[in-house]
């Protein structure tokens, strides 16, 4: 069973739900996703983009609460389940004008109306970050996932010149197979693996020793990854495969003949080596 199936499973005990159920498995529900690593992340994301809490606050017995976009009526969702460690389902939906389209003095058709509004659109919202969790960590998605983030707006806010180069190399690749000079893109890895390395200096503030070169890109992103990594086994074996990025770059420089799917490989190794560098200095 995948975690998913697990959720939705979970969640199936809220189908066909009576009034005098309804706190109690919610209340069960949320508490159990809050225990669950794949779902606290989610959770903490959805309480950063819309204040549940706050837009329930707002509505009162003639007016139900205004949340208008799916993040907003997801955050209800959330806030109504918390509230349910306390509060009896039915009167919150009853109090916040949650109901209906008609009036009734029965309680059930303002649980039927809350599960409907907040709480089934909150669930889905949830499975549907899941399913993009998942599908992130697809074969396919990996190294894409990746390059999301180096060229990304966080990325270049924090080393904007290698963002450039990085964005300029990736152009290299639109161009016709007969006006391509393919070594050129192992010139370019490795200028801006050298853009990335000083980067990487101003934001630690890394002086380099006397007997380092600021042209040394193995020498100093062994600093880099000794001063972020704290398993030494580790450390010693990034440090090799950063390595051979850069031989890798440098030997393509030297060859006329290179073709596009060597220099295509070139750029994405060393896409992904500066990714797992910058992540370690993020940490």
């Amino acid at each position: 069973m995948t975690f998913i199936d697990e959720f939705v499973e979970r969640a199936s005990v809220l189908q066909n739900l009576h009034l005098d159920e309804a706190s109690a498995r919610l209340a069960g529900l949320i508490d159990w996703m809050e225990q669950q690593p794949p779902l606290q992340d989610i959770l903490a994301e959805l309480r950063k983009k819309a204040d549940g809490l706050a837009i329930l606050k707002k509505a009162d017995f003639h007016r139900s609460p205004p949340a208008s976009t799916p993040d907003q009526i997801a955050a209800v969702g959330l806030a109504l389940m918390e509230a349910c460690r306390k509060e009896d389902f039915w009167n919150m939906c009853l109090a916040r004008g949650i109901g209906p389209g008609y009036r009734t003095s029965d309680v059930q058709p303002y649980v039927d109306a809350g599960l409907q509004r907040f709480i089934l659109p909150f669930l889905r919202y949830v499975e549907r970050e899941l399913a993009r969790a998942d599908a992130a960590y697809m074969p396919a998605r990996i190294s894409e996932r990746k390059f999301d983030l180096i060229l990304g707006p966080a990325f270049a806010a924090k080393f904007p010149q290698t963002h450039e180069h990085l964005k300029r190399v990736s152009a290299e690749f639109l161009r016709p197979q007969e006006t391509a000079a393919w070594q050129n893109v192992g010139n370019s890895c490795r200028q801006t693996m050298l853009e990335f390395c000083r980067e990487c200096c101003q934001v630690l503030d890394m002086q380099l020793t006397d007997d380092t070169k600021g042209g040394d890109v193995k020498a100093i992103t062994h600093r880099l990854i000794s001063a972020s990594y704290s398993s030494e086994r580790f450390a010693a074996v990034l440090e090799r495969v950063v390595a051979s990025v850069w031989d890798y770059a440098q030997s393509l420089t030297h060859r006329s003949n290179a073709t596009r799917d060597e220099a295509l490989r070139a750029y994405l190794w060393t896409g992904l080596a500066i990714e797992e560098i910058a992540t370690l200095l993020t940490k």
